[in-house]
């Protein structure tokens, strides 16, 4: 699936038919043009662009096609470029058979003005028929309480006589769907349909039929709808903000508002007794807060400091209700810390992030603001030092940081420090007084401190790809993935900025290639993400990677530093020609209850049992949820899919289960594409605590045993299992997670398609002199079984199973097998008598190197047989357990 072959030396003998009296008898020439194939459609549509040499200014274009499957070459009728300047054009291949399989070269002849002739390079091209199923895609959407709209695409290369509509209820709870209910509802000639009159709260699945005029039958995608019928409560929503902010002998007032969509409705509030755990978290009753059931009114005089967990129920007397939750900081004095942000050159620099950290590793309180137009902040309610015989106590000082928005400055702590521990601490005192700390940022566009990027895009047989839309993005790592403390509350604070991976922010960097495929442009130095995509093909990541959370991170030097440029190239595999699907849903806050910003990864899913993968690339997509949360996959291959949320801001990522959301890629709802439109994926996330901010850190290892740990997610919990923060392992396994509170905490990790021991203890402080004292904590992660990982190194000559290791073995063992040219490999284990034990292995795999883990703890002892079949080779050995 990762390259066009080059085509077969019967074609090459055959060659093109006679272009002309002229031509055919004109001279060969060595072939400068380069030709690639930019997309394939289901309709028999091929794009086809090819480089013409630039010496070749008056040459005359045409497209061939021929049928590989035949000795005879059956040309297409030539597209004629006569002027001579095309560079691409999209030519029809004939339908093969329903179900079948036709396989064409393609071929550009160039004629010259003196009669010359020139050919590009051959690409055999496999055109598949139109498949028996999911030949087409079917959408459903429900209309009003009971009624469902139903919209379709013809299959191409058939002709429909009648379109038959299926329709059955269905289990959403079992992965893939399965039809409960079949019942055909009717018929049409048209392409859209109307089904009304069913059982409201019910999920439904629909697919449609296409009756050929040869009398074969085609169906199209699956769709599923939920029908929730007529809503017998009114909806409620806040319309107020709370008040987060609190001292101590000062009484907080703060009035709650909700509306009803019924003007009719009389809402009332009260208090809910379903209290969130938050550590170090204040009691109602210890506080003595009340609300106001008529007015919302909430208020109550704080005792003493810490975090007040509040969630209102507002109630509608029409039976709608909503929920308002949010926590309470409640500090213990009201001091006062000011200042200005400006650049080197004294210009004021608005939407600065700044945060004040208390030095006392027993005291969590961070408090934060953020500059205006003018770089001036002010933050307020702050805890006042405290000075004992006139002096300051060093514990109550604070750490001041500067943490820019946007890319165009770098952050400092106070005073032009780089780090905490490096930091001036400052005292606050209790107010009328007031303290200051200013900041100087130094811009990151500085010409000296700008490098320049470089490589190529090409397709998987090194042909250059240049049809437009083809743009190499790099991104800044921290942002891409949200893996910074700094950019998570940067995140928080800038809710309206770009944060898409390919959007316009001061965080990305974007492309287009020239006419050979090549670019190059000038960015900040600093570490990036980058990607490379084109219409027709798959979205790939530096160094041949599907995978956000693994890629590369590339470290871009300033060019003022004379360090060799190593170019950045991507190698992008064409989409097959398959119906593609869609998942789409919405990230929310569970506390909130607003849509959040993220990236959303979907992992094709070939680690579960009995799951199998026909695709050997593309095995990871990631999309951007907008500001209200909403995301959307396309141009899924289908499979069994995970999602994974990871939003952008103070939260942690989860994968999505069921509805709600989970920490395991082994536990997360699979989702199964096959060319249908999967809606509804709504995925939950919690916010971090306010507790957890600090600026000490853990870091540590996830080693593999096989393969690589990278894109491991790492998380540092409390007691109750909420999490403090958590962090990405990079391609050596190393992680760090930054910007949380001294503490104890429990550090657990997650991999896909791996287990990994945790529960690892770290308790990271703060130092004698208020710097970061860190934690380590170091993970194993073992594959499961059937995860496989290729070898680096030459390209094996033959089939070959080797034998296990260790042998007897107990309770795991490690079988490796090789691959001398892409194909599809089934292994499997079997016992004495000849019965199937497990499946490792049944997918499509490149060539190459592979080891597979066998575990067998649920095994008795014995012998048992495990069998390799790829390609036309069949190898069977046996292995030994003892318990």
């Amino acid at each position: 699936m990762k390259r066009l072959v080059l085509a077969s030396t019967i074609l090459s003998l055959c060659g093109l038919l006679v272009l002309s009296s002229t031509a055919a008898q004109a001279q060969i020439l060595p072939s400068p043009l380069k030709l690639s194939v930019v997309k394939v459609e289901m309709s028999g549509d091929v794009t086809l662009a090819w480089t013409k040499p630039d010496t070749l200014v008056f040459a005359k274009y045409y497209v061939y096609a021929h049928n590989a499957m035949s000795m005879m070459a059956m040309p297409m009728v030539p597209v004629d470029s006569a002027d001579g300047t095309a560079s691409g054009v999209t030519i029809k291949l004939p339908p093969s058979p329903i179900g079948g399989s036709i396989t064409y070269a393609i071929v550009v002849a160039g004629v010259l003005p003196n009669g010359s002739r020139i050919n590009s390079n051959e690409i055999d091209l496999p055109f598949n028929g139109v498949p028996p199923t999911n030949a087409f895609r079917l959408e459903a959407k429900v209309s009003g309480f009971d009624k469902v709209i139903l919209v379709w695409n013809a299959p191409a290369q058939v002709t429909v006589t009648q379109y038959d509509i299926y329709r059955s209820t269905i289990d959403p709870e079992v992965m893939p769907v399965t039809l409960t209910s079949l019942i055909r509802i009717g018929s049409t000639t048209d392409t859209m349909a109307t089904d009304s009159g069913m059982a409201t709260n019910v999920y439904y699945g629909y697919y449609v039929m296409a009756r050929t005029s040869t009398n074969d039958s085609v169906r199209s995608s699956l769709a599923v709808v939920f029908v929730e019928g007529m809503s017998l409560t009114d909806k409620v929503t806040f319309t107020s903000t709370p008040v987060t902010s609190a001292r101590v002998g000062v009484p907080y007032d703060y009035r709650a508002a909700a509306v009803s969509n019924d003007s009719s409705a009389i809402i009332r509030y009260r208090l809910s007794s379903e209290s969130f755990d938050l550590d170090d978290g204040i009691t109602w009753d210890a506080q003595g807060i009340t609300i106001d059931s008529v007015s919302g009114e909430l208020t109550f005089t704080p005792t003493h400091r810490g975090w007040l967990p509040v969630r209102i129920v507002a109630q509608s007397s029409k039976g709608g209700r909503a929920f308002q939750q949010f926590t309470i900081t409640i500090s213990g004095g009201n001091g006062v810390l000011t200042g200005k942000v400006t650049d080197t050159l004294s210009h004021p620099i608005a939407n600065v992030m700044v945060e004040a950290y208390r030095r006392n590793s027993d005291d969590w309180f961070s408090f934060r603001t953020r500059t205006d137009s003018l770089g001036n902040y002010r933050i307020t309610s702050i805890d006042p030092s405290v000075y004992v015989n006139g002096a300051v106590v060093p514990s109550t000082e604070y750490y001041v940081h500067a943490i820019p928005l946007s890319h165009d400055y770098f952050g400092q702590w106070y005073n032009g420090a780089n780090s905490a521990d490096q930091a001036t601490a400052i005292a606050v005192p209790d107010s009328p007084a007031v303290a200051t700390a200013d900041f100087r940022l130094r811009s990151r566009n500085t010409v000296s401190l700008r490098g320049t990027v470089a490589g190529s895009v090409t397709d998987t047989s090194g042909l250059a790809i240049t049809q437009h839309g083809t743009v190499v993005f790099f991104v800044n790592a921290d942002f891409a993935v949200n893996s910074a403390s700094d950019f998570r509350g940067s995140f928080d604070f800038d809710r309206d900025s770009d944060a898409r991976l390919d959007g316009d922010s001061h965080m990305v960097f974007k492309t287009r290639v020239d006419s050979l495929g090549h670019y190059t442009m000038k960015i900040p130095a600093g570490k990036y993400i980058a990607f490379a995509k084109s219409p027709g093909y798959s979205i790939e990541f530096y160094n041949d990677k599907s995978d956000i959370l693994s890629a590369d991170v590339i470290t871009v030097f300033p060019d003022i530093m004379a360090i060799p440029v190593s170019p950045t190239n991507f190698s992008l595999v064409p989409l097959p020609p398959v119906v593609l699907g869609q998942i789409s849903g919405q990230v929310e806050d569970t506390v909130k209850n607003v849509g959040v910003r993220a990236r959303v990864i979907a992992f094709r899913d070939r680690w579960s049992a009995g799951v199998t993968d026909d695709f050997d690339f593309q095995h990871t997509y990631v999309t951007d949820a907008d500001s209200t949360g909403n995301y959307t996959f396309t141009n899924l291959l289908p499979g069994s899919y995970i999602i994974l949320a990871v939003p952008l801001g103070n939260y942690a990522p989860v994968f999505y289960n069921n509805g709600t959301q989970t920490l395991s890629w082994k536990n997360a709802t699979r989702i199964t594409v096959n060319g249908n439109v999967v809606t509804g994926i709504n995925i939950f996330v919690k916010p971090i605590p306010d507790s957890a901010r600090g600026f000490t850190l853990i870091s540590g290892n996830v080693s593999a045993s096989s393969g690589s740990a990278a894109g491991a997610i790492v998380y540092a919990t409390y007691a109750n299992g909420d999490i403090a923060g958590y962090a990405f392992a990079d391609a050596n396994g190393n992680y760090t997670i930054s910007g949380i509170a001294p503490g104890t905490y429990t550090v657990n990790a997650d991999l896909s398609g791996y287990m990994i021991a945790g529960g690892k203890q770290a308790s990271p402080t703060y130092g004698p002199n208020g710097g970061p004292v860190p934690a380590s904590a170091n993970l194993s992660a073992q594959p499961l079984t059937g995860v496989t990982t290729p070898s680096t190194g030459a390209v094996p000559t033959t089939y070959m199973l080797e034998q296990n290791y260790p042998n007897p073995f107990n309770p795991s063992t490690t079988i490796n097998y090789s691959l001398p040219s892409p194909t599809r490999v089934v292994l499997k284990v079997f016992n004495m008598l000849g019965q199937e034990v497990e499946t490792l292995v049944n997918q499509v795999q490149t060539a190459g190197k592979y080891q597979v883990v066998f575990r067998a703890a649920n095994l008795a002892s014995g012998v048992y047989f495990y069998q390799l079949h790829a390609g036309n080779s069949l190898q069977t050995k046996k292995m030994l357990l003892m318990k």
